[in-house]
Parts: C-alpha cells; sequence; structure tokens
C-alpha cells in the first residue's frame, strides 16, 4: 500500500513542482503590468490578479498538450535539441520528469528517502485544506445566520435609491433587499441569486444621498460578479494553502475590487465628496463581512481609497502602449506553451547535447584502445565513473554516442556498421582543476562530456531531425514492484558499476544493486533499441536480477558489420526463456507501455575510426 502511495506520489510531484513554478512566475508578471497600470482603472488590475489567481487551477501543461494536438505542423527549422529550445525546456519546467539518460552503467548516488516523505507532506496538505475549508464554513454559518434573521423590505429610501439605480443602469433583473437589525456592513449576498443584506440602524446615519452612493457601490458588485471571483480564488486558497504568494493575490484582489467598485460608484453619482462621506460613516458604524465571497463596502486601505477619489487619479481611458502591453503578454501566455507542444519542445523530447550546457567539463587526457574479447567467450561491458574520469571497457562507438546524447539506438540514425560491432577500453580524465565540478554534475551532464571527445577523437559530425517512432513507458505493474530496496553501498564497492550485464549461450543476463529507475529504464532502452521513459514512480534505489533470451531479432550482443551478427559473438543455439518484456513483468514487477510520437533524432553524417592515444 505503501509502495503503491509513494509510486503514484512519485509520478505527480514534478508535475506539481513545475506547475506552482509557472504559476509563481505568471503571477510575478501579472504583479509587474498592475505596476504598468496602477494609474488606470482598478477593473483592469482586478482583471489581472484574478487571471493569476486562476493559472494556479490550469496548468500550462494543458496548452501544451493542445500544442501537441498539431504535431504534424512541427518544423525541423527549430529542433528541440537546441541551447535555445533546451533552455527555454529548463527554464519552463526545472522539475521535469524523464531527463536522466545516460551511459550503461551507472555511478552511484545517495539514497533518496523522498519517496517515503511524499505520503507525510499530501497528510499534511489534506490537513491544512481542511482547516482551511472549515475555517471559511464556520465563517459562511455565520453570515447564513445574519441572513436568515433579516427581512424582506419592498419600501424605504434604500429600495427607492435601489430602483432608481437598476433602471439607471439597464439591469435586467431586480435584487431583493434584506433588512437586518446587526450592523453588519451594507453587502452583495450570494452568487446565482445576489440579494443586498442592508443594516437597518446605518439608514438613520445617512442621508439620501449617502444611501444612494452606498447602494451604487453594492450593485457595482453584482454587476462585476464579484462573489463569484472572489469564490474562485476562496478554492485557490484552498487548494494551494501552504503557497505565501495565494494570499497576497487575495488581499490584492479585495483592494482592487473595492477600488473599482468606488471607480464607478463615483461617476454614477458624479458627488465624489458625498460618495467619500457615505464610505466613511459607514465603515465607522458598521462590521466587516466574514468571508470574502460576500461583497461589502469595506476592505482594502480606507485612507487609500479616500485620498484616491478626491484627487480623481484614475486615468479614463488607456492608452495605445498599455493596450499593446496586455494584449502582447496574452497572446505570449497562451501561445508559447502551445509552441511548446506544437514544435515537439516538451522535455521528453529533448536531446542533451554539449551545445545546450556549454560550462561543462571537459577531459583533459584520453585513452582510447580496441577491447579485447574474453577468452571464455562471454561478453561484458562496463563503466565506472571515477572522481576524476571514467573508465570503460567493451564499448562499442554506437553506444558511446548514444551515452553522450542520452538517446536510445533508433534516435541515432546513418551510423555506420562498424560502429556496433568494434569496441573499445576508454580512460578518460579531467584536470585536476574540475574535479570539484565533475563530482557536481549528474550523470545525464557526465555523459554529454563524452560529445566533444567523439568529435575530436572520432571526427563525429551530425546534425537533428524530426522522426515519428515508437517510445516505451516503464511503469509499475499490477500486484507492485517485486524488487527489493537497496543498502547504502559505502567503502571501495561504491564506485562499482552498479549494472552488470552479461551475455551466454543461456542468454542475457542483467544483474545490480542500488540501481535508480532511471538508470534501469535507460538499460533497458539500450536493448530494446527503443526509448524508455521512467514513468514508475519509484524514487528509491534498487537491488535486481533479471534474466531473458532475446527474441528473433534483437541481438545478444554488438552488431557486426551492416547490423549482421558479430562473428563468434551469438549463440550457435535457440535458448529457451522469457523475452526481456516478460522478464520484466513476472521478475521485476514492473510493465512496458508503447505508444508513437514524433521525437528529435541524431543523423550521423561522419564519424571514423578513433585518432592515436
Amino acid at each position: 500500500m505503501m509502495e503503491g502511495l509513494t509510486a503514484i506520489a512519485g509520478r505527480i510531484a514534478p508535475a506539481i513542482a513545475n506547475h506552482l513554478w509557472q504559476s509563481t512566475g505568471f503571477a510575478i508578471l501579472m504583479w509587474l503590468l498592475t505596476l504598468l497600470l496602477r494609474k488606470d482603472r482598478a477593473q483592469a488590475r482586478h482583471l489581472l490578479w484574478l487571471a493569476a489567481s486562476v493559472k494556479f487551477l490550469f496548468p500550462f501543461s494543458l496548452l501544451v498538450w493542445l500544442g501537441t494536438l498539431s504535431g504534424s505542423l512541427r518544423s525541423s527549422a527549430l529542433p528541440a535539441g537546441t541551447a535555445f529550445t533546451a533552455t527555454l525546456s529548463a527554464v519552463g519546467q526545472p522539475f521535469a520528469e524523464g531527463q536522466q539518460n545516460s551511459a550503461v552503467v551507472y555511478a552511484p548516488v545517495q539514497r533518496s528517502h523522498s519517496g517515503s516523505l511524499m505520503p507525510v507532506l499530501a497528510l499534511v496538505w489534506v490537513l491544512g485544506a481542511t482547516t482551511v475549508v472549515v475555517i471559511w464554513a464556520l465563517r459562511c454559518r455565520k453570515a447564513a445566520r445574519t441572513l436568515r434573521n433579516a427581512c424582506l423590505s419592498d419600501s424605504g429610501i434604500e429600495v427607492e435609491a435601489l430602483r432608481r439605480l437598476e433602471t439607471a443602469m439597464g439591469s435586467r433583473r431586480r435584487i431583493p433587499l434584506l433588512r437586518s437589525i446587526e450592523m453588519s456592513e451594507p453587502c452583495i449576498v450570494g452568487i446565482i441569486r445576489p440579494v443586498l443584506l442592508w443594516p437597518e440602524l446605518l439608514t438613520e446615519r445617512l442621508s439620501h444621498e449617502n444611501v444612494e452612493a452606498i447602494v451604487a457601490h453594492e450593485l457595482m458588485h453584482v454587476r462585476c460578479r464579484d462573489n463569484l471571483t472572489a469564490a474562485i480564488h476562496m478554492a485557490v486558497e484552498a487548494v494551494f494553502w501552504f503557497h505565501p504568494m495565494v494570499w497576497w493575490i487575495g488581499s490584492r484582489m479585495l483592494e482592487e475590487r473595492e477600488r473599482a467598485c468606488d471607480e464607478a460608484a463615483v461617476q454614477q453619482t458624479s458627488r465624489p465628496e458625498i460618495y467619500a462621506e457615505s464610505l466613511l460613516t459607514a465603515c465607522r458604524f458598521c462590521v466587516e463581512s466574514p468571508v470574502a465571497c460576500i461583497s461589502g463596502i469595506t476592505g482594502a486601505d480606507l485612507k487609500a481609497r479616500i485620498l484616491r477619489i478626491m484627487s480623481d487619479q484614475v486615468d479614463r481611458k488607456m492608452s495605445i502602449h498599455r493596450k499593446i502591453a496586455l494584449v502582447a503578454t496574452a497572446i505570449a501566455c497562451v501561445g508559447a506553451p502551445l509552441a511548446f507542444g506544437m514544435f515537439g519542445m516538451a522535455p521528453d523530447s529533448t536531446v542533451l547535447a554539449q551545445s545546450a550546457v556549454p560550462n561543462l567539463p571537459k577531459f583533459d587526457v584520453a585513452s582510447i584502445k580496441p577491447h579485447k574479447d574474453d577468452p571464455s567467450g562471454n561478453m561484458m561491458m562496463g563503466v565506472r565513473y571515477t572522481p576524476d574520469g571514467v573508465t570503460m571497457s567493451g564499448m562499442s562507438l554506437d553506444m558511446l554516442i548514444r551515452g553522450a546524447f542520452g538517446l536510445s539506438e533508433d534516435r541515432i540514425l546513418g551510423a555506420p556498421g562498424w560502429t556496433k560491432s568494434e569496441r573499445f577500453d576508454i580512460d578518460a580524465k579531467v584536470d585536476a582543476a574540475d574535479v570539484a565540478a565533475l563530482g557536481k554534475l549528474k550523470m545525464e551532464e557526465r555523459g554529454a562530456m563524452l560529445l566533444p571527445l567523439l568529435e575530436d577523437r572520432f571526427g563525429l559530425k551530425y546534425h537533428h531531425e524530426t522522426k515519428e517512432l515508437q517510445v516505451y513507458t516503464l511503469v509499475v505493474a499490477k500486484g507492485g514492484p517485486k524488487m527489493a530496496e537497496s543498502k547504502p553501498v559505502t567503502g571501495d564497492a561504491k564506485d562499482m558499476p552498479k549494472l552488470m550485464m552479461r551475455m551466454s549461450g543461456e542468454g542475457v543476463s542483467l544483474e545490480g544493486g542500488e540501481v535508480s529507475m532511471e538508470s534501469l529504464a535507460h538499460t533497458i532502452s539500450m536493448q530494446l533499441g527503443a526509448t524508455v521513459v521512467d514513468k514508475t514512480g519509484l524514487t528509491g534505489h534498487y537491488d535486481l536480477a533479471l534474466h531473458w533470451v532475446p527474441e528473433q531479432g534483437m541481438r545478444m550482443g554488438p552488431k557486426g558489420p551492416e547490423g549482421g551478427p558479430e562473428p563468434g559473438g551469438g549463440s550457435s543455439t535457440s535458448p529457451t526463456g522469457p523475452s526481456l518484456v516478460t522478464a520484466i513483468q513476472e521478475q521485476l514487477g514492473l510493465k512496458l507501455e508503447a505508444k508513437k510520437e514524433p521525437v528529435d533524432v541524431i543523423v550521423i553524417d561522419q564519424v571514423s575510426q578513433p585518432s592515436p592515444n
């Protein structure tokens, strides 16, 4: 049960983190626009804050998904592997999944305990959201009690002012007026069928002009549907109660909605001094409404409101430059995610190249030698990351290229046959000054460090193209994973390869400890020759043993020239046993799911035998 919850949390955690990051950035953008429009009408700023609030409910990934529906419009003029698109992806989705594609064997990393923390965080979120909802429910209950004790009124100066202003504003629906003996502020209650709740004792303190000014204010709340927008933001606050910016947005929305109604009421009554007097009197004797979705006359900074009313600091017409800025921002906010989906710039389609990470350390010295086969006929390959470099054994150039770009075999096109059959031993080290920086790199960044080496010693030249290919996702099968979590490795063993593959006449064996799901997904992709993306949500490290027999057409080792079997490298008999896909499900409790989608591929233009050491 706990493993299943951890898996689910692991899947959604990166998406939630990206959504919060994007929503925060969007809110900051809206704040900057409100500063630009600080001398314009408050209604415009209120709409901007409302957009910032609603953004928390709608992730940009929905627009990206809509963009992917137009995948046929993708253009090779904007390949996913460029530094520009990689930078945009990193900034827009810094917590994206599935970006740790590295070499065949992975160096050990510190064991993660975030999986066990996720259920705790989920419980904290539920408790916080429940607390917020309960507090609001109690406040709404108090307001409902006041409403039940109020009486419907068909006469009086308040009703006369209400009907007169409704006619002047062209309102089609008549709003009922309820009189209350409590000294709560005049307010609009309800979203679908709003009513005006009026404190009866307030009338004796106001003149006819004061009453009309306050009624005009409340009618503007109805016209602008302020109770509905406030209720929407209350839902945002309940879901994202832990985010400080959500509460800040709520205070800004309250302030701007009251200012917007002030401006409209002054324009309706044409007597700013009368309106200011009415506002001061109501705020002096009345109690503020308990919840934001009940729109009253109080709220925000009263002193600032009065100064703004009396000084008439509002521009009646928005300038053309500000209109252009608003339209451009709206187009960019909607168009950019659509473009990401349309042109295939989502994180799963990116290629990690040296150009996208220009500040990686470079190998200072590198030894490249032909690999000598094991006399026993067994073929072993391995990679060991050391503090100052990397040591590789039995690696084909095809594998090295895939490791440099973090891609599966089907996404490397145009490579000559010898790149799959000839294998090499490589020992590469960085300068002593770069050892500290090397230790901070991620696995995919260490793989990308191979690219300059391949360009220099193998004369590698390439370009990007787009092609529709089959992609696999690695998920947890029904019944849950069958792997045991690893114990932390210490001492000299921590630098040993964590995945070891052995190929013989009986099939293929893959064994390892402290193996992450990203490492496993990449190793499986090498055997399938297709992209495998980890979607298990398992964040721990595991001990595993996997044995399978390659299916017909699937190689048991590096291919020979022109894609044929390596001489002497395959089995002369036909061993029996489970296929790779079956073994993954039966022995590991995981499952592969296939789909087709357009992806970025690397086309090899030129490559040659390595230059001498």
